[in-house]
């Protein structure tokens, strides 16, 4: 997905119209794992929404039930996607790319895409490839950890947010949002759901 990012990013209007025209498989690969991709994300931060301990999430819960108030026909999780429906209608993909749930999603979805093509690569050439679509350099101040998924993402969240590392969740919350996304990237019965919604 990465590839083809990068190809319709650098396109101006016309010619992504154009390319997208000639290239019918290409295109429709990238919107389907961009519906991947997002239906993901919008699980993460529904998964954020209805757990998060920070004083913002837990007002943004309380005001989002209580506003909302759909009585006990629906789960939290229900109400709270309903909201995260509407916050992705209203955001700019900008936006939406500088929650952590993107980087999450974003990086699961590379790191699965790679293993789907070749189960066998070494772990080290596995994440010099995401670092790369990245355009970054995270191995390099990796230090002694444990190169995995987990790690990797925990990693890059604090280096590419150092500023904002009060916002960020602790460490084990970030661990349970990555498995969520770990599990959902070698589930093809719930991608293929993603896809047919």
């Amino acid at each position: 997905m990465g590839i083809l990012k990068n190809i319709f990013r650098y396109l101006d209007i016309k010619n992504k119209k154009r390319f997208i025209r000639q290239n019918p498989i290409l295109n429709m690969q990238y919107e389907m794992q961009t519906r991947i991709r997002d239906g993901l994300i919008k699980k993460l931060l529904v998964y954020r929404l209805a757990n998060s301990n920070i004083p913002t999430f837990k007002n943004m819960r309380e005001s989002i039930l209580s506003e909302l108030g759909f009585g006990q026909t629906y789960r939290i999780e229900e109400i709270l996607g309903f909201f995260v429906e509407e916050l992705y209608k209203t955001s700019s993909e900008m936006d939406l790319l500088r929650f952590p749930e993107s980087t999450i999603a974003t990086i699961s979805e590379a790191y699965h895409m790679i293993l789907r093509n070749d189960q066998h690569m070494d772990k080290t050439l596995i994440f010099q490839m995401l670092d790369k679509q990245r355009n970054s350099n995270h191995l390099k101040s990796f230090r002694s950890q444990e190169l995995n998924l987990e790690n990797y993402i925990i990693h890059v969240l604090k280096s590419e947010n150092r500023n904002d590392l009060d916002k960020l969740e602790s460490d084990d919350f970030l661990k349970k949002q990555i498995k969520i996304a770990d599990n959902f990237g070698m589930d093809t019965k719930a991608r293929q759901v993603m896809l047919n919604l």
